[in-house]
């Protein structure tokens, strides 16, 4: 591959314009040079810290726990589910509007917990008032699932109406903040979110490596059954990091990187300064790639500030393969759609990316475009 200029650090690597992982800044790499060891004092201060900050990032600090593990937030979902909410008599209502909350759904099942699907097409919003009907129709749902955005598409669901109809029904609410922690306001403890599931290498702007689990603290005092995993063991884990007893569990390069990623996250000016940029680089994609001629599969007011999925042209010299290996020779990695019925790739606007960068990728694209002789921008029908 050529040189191209990539961000301060990482000169010879491209942008990571994808919902995860992502580009990371150069604090964030040179955190990760020195070597801890698992009881190492600096180490300890650290996970306290990560720990302080994430419960006060999500607004819970007096009612939540935050517990770290090693994995992705599909692990912190299989934790949750094996030790906080193992009743096999009870159902979970899942939200299913993409590849990735089905996923989350087949997840749960796998661990032996009943899920029913509250399905919706990728292009149309989940309901409050669907989700209220179907508790009110069976009572025996004991916990809703809802992931905050799904990926496949970049639409980013009305969490506050859902939230307000799950509590009102009385149920347990869990949301998956995989991509949405630490780039929109989430105010867990106003929306009665009882689980908060997150991971490092998305919105935070960390490596890949940490799940993030903020949890009620009297849901995690009453948890008493034994999962099949102590790497699953949320309860014990807990216990561990919070007694400074053992951080075997969670990668102490992970947690150095998350740890200066947070600081960043501060310098920036917090969720406001954070959200804001993730906003402009969003907007700025959307306009510049429909001035081109390409087609988004959202419109503007459903499409979230995280990843933007747009539709494939039919024109029979676009090949995807050699579209995505061309842009990442020029310095920018996308990543390819998951529609199940249109062909799509998929640009993320999270990370340490700026507006800049936007409009470098997408001069990027119409350089690949005209140089494969894509002429017609139109997509393939469903």
């Amino acid at each position: 591959m050529s040189a191209f200029k990539g961000p301060e650090g990482q000169e010879d690597m491209p942008y990571l314009l994808t919902p995860g992982p992502v580009t990371t800044s150069r604090g964030v790499k040179f955190a990760m040079l020195a070597d801890y060891g698992m009881q190492d004092s600096e180490l300890v201060r650290h996970v306290q810290y990560i720990h302080n900050r994430l419960v006060k990032l999500a607004h819970v600090s007096e009612s939540h726990s935050c517990v770290l593990l090693c994995g992705t937030t599909c692990h912190a979902i299989d934790a949750i589910f094996a030790s906080l909410l193992p009743s096999r008599r009870k159902k979970t209502l899942v939200i299913v509007n993409g590849t990735e909350s089905a996923a989350a759904a087949s997840a749960i099942e796998q661990l032996g917990h009943t899920v029913v699907r509250l399905a919706y097409r990728e292009t149309s919003m989940p309901k409050a008032a669907d989700v209220v009907k179907e508790l009110d129709a069976d009572k025996s749902i004991a916990q809703v699932f809802v992931t905050h955005c799904e990926t496949s598409s970049g639409m980013l669901i009305p969490l506050d109406e859902i939230a307000a109809g799950v509590k009102a029904a009385g149920r347990t609410l869990i949301v998956n903040a995989d991509t949405t922690l630490g780039a929109v306001n989430i105010d867990a403890q106003a929306l009665g979110i009882d689980v908060l599931l997150s991971s490092s290498g998305a919105s935070l702007a960390s490596v890949p490596g940490l799940a993030i689990i903020l949890v009620r603290g009297d849901m995690l005092q009453a948890a008493t059954e034994l999962t099949c995993a102590a790497s699953l063991d949320v309860r014990h884990l807990h216990m561990l990091q919070s007694k400074r007893a053992d951080f075997g569990q969670v990668p102490a390069h992970g947690i150095v990187a998350l740890r200066e990623a947070l600081r960043e996250f501060d310098e920036e000016g917090g969720i406001e300064g954070r959200s804001q940029r993730y906003q402009r680089n969003a907007e700025t994609l959307r306009q510049r790639l429909k001035a081109f001629g390409l087609q988004l599969f959202l419109p503007d007011a459903e499409a979230s500030s995280i990843v933007q999925t747009i539709l494939s042209p039919k024109s029979a010299t676009f090949d995807f393969q050699r579209f995505s290996e061309n842009l990442q020779y020029r310095g920018f990695a996308i990543a390819p759609g998951t529609l199940p019925h249109r062909a799509s790739f998929r640009v993320g606007s999270i990370g340490q990316v700026n507006e800049q960068v936007i409009l470098e990728f997408v001069k990027a694209v119409e350089d690949v475009l005209s140089n494969m002789d894509v002429r017609s921008f139109a997509p393939a029908e469903s």
